[in-house]
């Protein structure tokens, strides 16, 4: 990249695609700041399981997903950042306690409870390109050893800023809202 070049980051959701759609001048604004140099990436709260192969491979330079939490540039690894073990099994116990819709995000999968999958159902089709797989959704009796950057709390009986914490440490809330879903979701990282 020359000195002129620009990094350029686009969020995803409701400003690159409207209700999961992508108008074609929005690729081809990108594809005309990259043929001109720059660097575009994408910067989602998405993890990237959540973003489409089609995105990750050809239109955009790299991703910031997990509101931060994972960073790919040029196909390269720079930054995957995951809860501490014991805040990570802490905040899987108190959800499924609490019997909480939910979902840890992984860069490569999303873990959830049996009693929030249901819940969930086709919560992640619109999340992806027509014809493209679902991401992988592990569901687990046991989530206490998952690996996760990000939780999204999709629905709670407890208000997620009210659930005692058992670890004794305190995520970010922020309140969210999922793109063509009705209803408040939460995350934290």
């Amino acid at each position: 990249m020359g000195q002129t070049s620009k990094s350029i980051f686009i969020d995803f959701d409701g400003t690159f695609a409207d209700h999961g759609r992508v108008p074609a001048s929005h690729l081809r604004a990108v594809r005309l700041a990259r043929d001109a140099g720059h660097r575009v990436l994408l910067c989602t709260g998405r993890p990237r399981v959540f973003v489409s192969r089609r995105f990750r491979d050809e239109v955009f330079d790299g991703l910031v997903c997990a509101a931060g939490g994972y960073v790919e540039v040029g196909g390269q690894l720079l930054d995957d950042r995951r809860f501490p073990a014991e805040v990570a099994a802490a905040t899987a116990s108190l959800l499924t306690d609490h019997d909480a819709t939910f979902f840890l995000e992984a860069p490569d999968r999303v873990f959830t409870s049996p009693a929030s999958a249901q819940r969930l159902g086709g919560f992640f089709s619109h999340l992806l390109d027509p014809g493209e797989p679902e991401p992988t959704v592990e569901v687990r009796e046991d989530l206490r050893d998952c690996s996760f950057s990000k939780v999204s709390i999709v629905g709670s009986p407890v208000p997620v800023d009210r659930s005692p914490s058992s670890s004794g440490r305190r995520s970010a809330r922020c309140p969210t809202r999922s793109p063509g879903r009705p209803g408040p979701a939460a995350s934290c990282t």
